[in-house]
């Protein structure tokens, strides 16, 4: 038997605090400069520490969050033009 069943489009968590870090920083939110932490994310958002670090290195990887160095953590920084528009999702030209 075949059934008509929608499937709905979920969100991993890591999805969740991505999207939710990527408005606060272009909003202004999360202040330039800002140190994120996992706790302080993850009791925030009500989400571990786990998904929170995945989310934290995407936002790295796009240049939202540059390293700190050492143990010093991540921090958020005013994006430039060109991570702006890889932050907010357009394609580059």
């Amino acid at each position: 038997m075949e059934y008509k069943l929608k499937r709905e489009q979920v969100k991993s968590l890591r999805d969740v605090a991505y999207e939710a870090m990527k408005e606060a920083i272009l909003s202004g939110d999360i202040a330039p400069g800002e140190k994120l932490t996992e706790t302080d994310l993850s009791n925030q958002l009500s989400i571990s520490r786990g998904p929170i670090r995945e989310a934290l290195r995407q936002l790295e990887r796009g240049g939202g969050v540059p390293h700190g160095g050492g143990r010093s953590g991540l921090h958020a920084h005013p994006p430039h033009d060109r991570e702006l528009r890889l932050l907010s999702g357009r394609n580059l030209v």
